[in-house]
């Protein structure tokens, strides 16, 4: 998890809890969350008194948030991720002290979670949404695309509180630019992709009569007799997001990622991941792989009969 120091004013006058109790590194982590969630909320009138580190806490749960004394406490011992544990409980201050309206009928979790109550579950099905915090949710709203899968509402509903862009969100600012293509007398049934270490791009068609592997050189200039592809490196992504495939090269990453809510909203996104900024750069095309090449960003997806190509250019 990164953390990054973030300066700002609390709208409703109280001050950001500092974290307490547990170790130095554990404190920093919920720090972090803090400071993330307080800086996205901007202007909201959410306060939190005390943010603690727990040894334990009733019926073995990782966190809680008392309306009662606007306390979060954080059991240091837990399955789940500290830091989204800690976010968790900050929505829930949110929902609590700015009334949040929930519609029962949008916040279910799909698949079904037995061991939450029926009156818990929309409240639990929100908070498992906004535990993702304010880059997940805002790089899954930045646009929407014809993909997506009963997110748009709920995204949306959370993105209202995370009104603030979040310090490693960047903005998007490529275009697509088509390059090539190659045909194939029949319908291409299964596609896979690779960036060649000589700048190319190694592409394997499958039709019903055969397999074809081609080598396509995008610098023109010729490949080597035997070329050798990149491995595949999955970067770490912000919560909520998983990677389907990609390129990575140094401290860069381009991929095709995808979200899947606990109500089953799902969105596909292609990201570049730049140290610690994250870009939406757009929508995916069908069987779409994103690549680099040569410090440049690909794509390569499919068309019926038709592998196409191109890359992605900065709009300046």
């Amino acid at each position: 998890m990164r953390v990054v120091a973030l300066l700002f004013a609390v709208g409703c006058g109280c001050e950001v809890p500092i974290a307490e109790g547990g170790d130095h590194d554990q404190r920093r982590v919920i720090q972090d969350a803090i400071d993330r969630f307080f800086h996205a909320t901007g202007d909201a009138k959410i306060c939190v008194d005390r943010a603690i580190i727990v040894d334990h806490l009733k019926r073995r749960s990782s966190g809680v948030y008392k309306p009662a004394t606007r306390n979060v406490k954080v059991r240091e011992q837990s399955r789940y991720d500290p830091w989204v544990v800690a976010t968790h409980e900050l929505c829930h201050a949110a929902h609590v002290q700015l009334d949040i309206e929930i519609d029962p009928e949008l916040w279910v979790f799909d698949p079904p979670a037995p061991s939450i109550s029926n009156s818990d579950e929309p409240r639990e099905a929100w908070a498992w949404t906004c535990e993702a915090g304010a880059l997940s949710i805002q790089l899954a709203t930045e646009e929407t695309c014809d993909g997506d899968f009963g997110a748009t509402e709920v995204y949306d509903h959370i993105a209202e509180l995370f009104s603030v862009p979040s310090p490693d969100l960047a903005p998007p600012v490529f275009e697509r630019h088509p390059v090539g293509e190659l045909a194939f007398d029949e319908e291409i049934l299964g596609l896979e992709a690779y960036a060649l270490v000589d700048g190319g791009i190694r592409l394997t068609a499958q039709t019903e009569v055969l397999t074809t592997t081609s080598y396509i050189s995008v610098s023109g200039d010729p490949l080597p007799i035997s070329p050798v592809w990149m491995d595949a490196t999955l970067p770490e992504l912000p919560p909520m997001w998983t990677t389907v495939r990609g390129t990575t090269r140094g401290n860069q990453s381009l991929v095709l990622a995808e979200t899947t809510g606990p109500t089953g909203a799902g969105v596909e996104r292609v990201l570049f991941v730049d140290g610690s900024e994250v870009t939406s750069v757009g929508c995916p095309l069908p069987e779409e792989f994103p690549l680099i090449l040569d410090d440049e960003l690909w794509y390569v997806w499919l068309d019926g009969r038709f592998v196409r190509w191109g890359k992605w250019v900065a709009d300046e």
